[in-house]
């Protein structure tokens, strides 16, 4: 099919026509690519690529359509956001080379996008769909991204940072509880995934630290989540962190009694005792003020079975 009978149906928005031309026949799928480099036709070509590239990719695809998707990316927020989807099903497809993803999460670090921008999180999943490879070349821009402010590109550099030995299960842990407290419920959402596939998968995490930074916010969302589907899948991962602490624990009453102890130290009564309920030591509540013993006369019903009686 001539390129300018390419253009001619794209224009007519035949998109039906020209995916089943594509699936049929490789150049059109290449002069499709090729039109990226037009601003008029970008939004309607990676609308058309995002349902090709499943059946479609190659390593010559990949070689043509990544450099165009790069610099897409860095787009308005809608373009960038259809190729950020795009870029997550070739990736998916092909696999980049170390070069292609230290590029492409370069690119993430230092585009600068709203704290709500979406281009994002389309991509926060591609470390899940990768196979395994040494990451030492990109270590310190997921670092970066880790680290950073925007929740978004936090979210991608957890989701890399789990697969790379030299960071620190802590500071996941970590930058992971600051996603839990975000104003966005996209992003409370998608961090409570995280914390669900990394309570039910074996990945080196400490325990302790697990509850020292997720337990109480795990236990806020359960009864102040923004809506009765988020308060759900909230209980649905508290329930999962009880659960894995319960058997962890339970095997290891020793490191309990050292855990509670450490936690009460910082501070953390309510994680400490939680930990000493889950194996059945006995504890004692900390001396409370004036004001929170009145409280506690004058109601117990939303309290704690520690803190009742």
């Amino acid at each position: 099919m001539p390129p300018d009978d390419i253009i001619k149906t794209l224009e007519s928005w035949d998109a039906k026509s020209l995916v089943a031309m594509a699936q049929e026949d490789e150049s059109i799928l290449a002069t499709l690519i090729h039109l990226l480099d037009e601003d008029r036709f970008q939004l309607r070509v990676l609308a058309l690529l995002e349902e090709l590239l499943p059946s479609r990719t190659n390593r010559e695809i990949y070689k043509k359509l990544f450099p165009r998707l790069l610099l897409l990316l860095t787009k308005d927020r809608k373009t960038a956001v259809k190729a950020a989807r795009v870029m997550k099903v070739l990736l998916t497809q092909e696999p980049p080379t170390k070069g292609d993803l230290r590029t492409l999460l370069k690119i993430m670090l230092d585009t600068p996008v709203g704290q709500n921008d979406p281009r994002w999180l389309e991509l926060a999943d591609v470390a899940d769909k990768l196979p395994l490879m040494d990451y030492r070349d990109v270590e310190n821009v997921v670092l970066a991204l880790m680290e950073s402010d925007n929740p978004s590109l936090k979210l991608v550099g957890l989701k890399f940072a789990k697969s790379m030995s030299g960071i620190r299960a802590e500071d996941i842990i970590k930058e992971l509880s600051y996603l839990m407290t975000s104003e966005n419920p996209l992003i409370v959402d998608r961090a409570l995934d995280f914390v669900l596939e990394i309570l039910t998968s074996p990945i080196p995490l400490r325990m302790e630290d697990i509850v020292r930074y997720l337990y109480s916010l795990l236990k806020a969302l359960t009864e102040s989540a923004p809506d009765a589907i988020m308060t759900s899948k909230a209980r649905k991962v508290f329930s999962a962190l009880v659960k894995s602490a319960q058997r962890y624990y339970s095997l290891r009453p020793t490191e309990a009694r050292e855990s509670a102890r450490r936690l009460r130290k910082e501070g953390l009564e309510y994680e400490a005792i939680f930990i000493e309920e889950l194996v059945g030591q006995p504890h004692t509540p900390v001396p409370y003020g004036k004001e929170t013993l009145k409280m506690l006369a004058e109601d117990t019903s939303d309290l704690p079975d520690f803190l009742k009686g």
